[in-house]
């Protein structure tokens, strides 16, 4: 798949929330889309990859993905966040994956009061 091309406008203007390659078979790959305009997102695309772009509604905007990461970053320290970043479900859905030390009860309700799905808390301390 050549995605040799800026896709900087679709992302800066908040149309493509996220891309991602699934790779179905060995010789085949898709460039599956999350997209808060399906149509300008599919329109840029399509003369660029012809048969191969498949865009999505994304549930999330690239704004509340940006509002969690500057969330995250701000309490980095506090809340002992080992690592983050934008991931893909199996409908290409993005989500932010976050792998932390432990959760708080602060932390949970800040995850309390965000759309269900746009943030996954993976602890590494558990409960035997």
């Amino acid at each position: 798949m050549d995605l040799n091309f800026d896709l900087g406008d679709l992302q800066s203007s908040g149309a493509m929330v996220h891309p991602v390659i699934f790779r179905p078979s060995e010789d085949q790959e898709v460039l599956v889309v999350a997209a808060t305009d399906v149509d300008a997102v599919t329109r840029q695309l399509s003369p660029k990859m012809p048969r191969q772009p498949c865009v999505v509604p994304s549930r999330f905007t690239r704004a509340q993905l940006d509002e969690v990461y500057d969330v995250l970053l701000a309490n980095w320290r506090d809340w002992r966040v080992e690592s983050f970043g934008t991931s893909s479900d199996e409908q290409a859905q993005p989500f932010i994956a976050t792998m932390m030390f432990r959760i708080t009860a602060e932390i949970a309700e800040w995850a309390d009061t965000l759309p269900e799905g746009l943030v996954r808390l993976d602890p590494t301390l558990t409960l035997a």
